[in-house]
């Protein structure tokens, strides 16, 4: 191979003419797409879809009573977004630059060589580093494209995450959460919500002495009943032990080693059965059972910072909390069912197959 002379067949081209050729397709394609008309035609737009939406909040049924101030105000945001270049649309992973660089000297290296070789004629062999350049250039394509992160599917079906980078969610998202209007009271530590968070985290988390200070005395009287009828199906306990003993709990934790193991035995249950939630949230729609009692959703919410869902959906593995309202505040009063327990042996929990419903055993005359 004559270096000398590719070198000088390389200086010898006319590079002013070159890049003005380029230059005048750049100008063409800009051309052809009509970027500045394209951008006051979407200013126009966004100037017309502000019109409509005064309009719209200005008739009452539209305005209270369907969706659609909240779908212009996503509309009209993603409009300017546009606009303005924001950086809105799929979560992408990073783009690795070290290995772009590496795959791109190697394709071009490779690339070169394979050029050299059959630079006075084919040879079978260049066939090796034009494949293996060709394999470089497929694998750095790869890395500028499918790069989106997959929505997390742990979420409900047609949930839409408040915490997102895709642009119709993300907007979607915060429109919602600003339309529904929610009392953020109810969150708070000593909202009816916050204390149902409160109450499931301190059990979830094993510590059911702390989580005594958020349950009504109805619900530990009614735990009391189904674990010592429990233990009186297993024969732990006779049947004329079981009202003294609940009295004795009840009011001063007596006897303490009976006591003791009635805490692990809760704190094992719990822990063990909700383990597996992680962090949940609560659901803004407020659901009165009666005037004292108010029924919460609790439901995971992953990494998603809580979701909302556009129509009526199921949710899996969600928990409803029965909470009743006292002199001291929000307490937990059932955490299965969506009506107060009954103080029965066994208690009714109204919860679908409970397990203590299934045994063979008789039900104690409470009287």
């Amino acid at each position: 191979m004559d270096w000398g002379a590719l070198w000088g067949a390389v200086a010898a081209l006319d590079w002013t003419r070159i890049f003005g050729t380029l230059g005048t397709l750049v100008v063409s394609i800009l051309a052809l797409f009509k970027w500045g008309e394209r951008q006051k035609a979407l200013r126009e737009q966004i100037a017309g879809e502000l019109e409509l939406l005064a309009d719209v909040e200005k008739n009452e049924i539209l305005n209270r009573h369907t969706g659609a101030p909240a779908w212009l105000h996503g509309k009209i945001v993603l409009d300017i977004a546009k606009l303005t270049g924001a950086p809105l649309g799929a979560r992408k992973k990073p783009i690795p630059w070290g290995s772009v660089i590496l795959a791109a000297i190697l394709a071009s290296g490779l690339g070169v060589w394979t050029y050299v070789l059959n630079a006075s004629g084919f040879v079978w062999y260049s066939l090796i580093p034009g494949v293996i350049a060709v394999l470089f250039g497929v694998s750095l394509l790869g890395m500028f494209t499918n790069r989106e992160i997959p929505p997390d599917d742990a979420l409900p079906t047609g949930a839409v995450p408040l915490k997102s980078d895709v642009a119709v969610e993300q907007i979607a998202g915060t429109i919602a959460k600003l339309s529904t209007k929610a009392d953020e009271s109810r969150f708070a530590s000593t909202g009816v919500a916050g204390v149902a968070l409160r109450v499931f985290e301190t059990l979830q988390a094993g510590d059911f002495g702390a989580a005594l200070d958020f349950v009504d005395p109805l619900w530990l009287e009614c735990r009391l009943r189904s674990w010592l009828w429990n233990n009186y199906l297993i024969n732990v306990f006779r049947e004329e032990q079981l009202e003294p003993l609940l009295s004795s709990l009840k009011m001063g934790h007596q006897p303490a080693e009976v006591w003791d193991a009635f805490v692990v035995s809760e704190e094992t249950g719990f822990e063990t059965a909700w383990k597996g939630f992680g962090e949940v949230g609560a659901g803004t729609t407020r659901r009165r059972m009666s005037r004292n009692t108010e029924l919460i959703i609790l439901a995971p919410v992953h990494d998603s910072g809580g979701y909302f869902v556009p129509s009526a959906t199921v949710l899996p593995r969600s928990l409803t909390f029965l909470m009743r309202e006292t002199d001291t505040g929000w307490k937990l009063a059932n955490h299965g069912g969506s009506a107060l327990p009954l103080a029965e042996w066994p208690p009714v929990w109204w919860m679908v197959n409970d397990p203590a419903i299934g045994s063979e055993a008789q039900p104690l005359d409470s009287s």
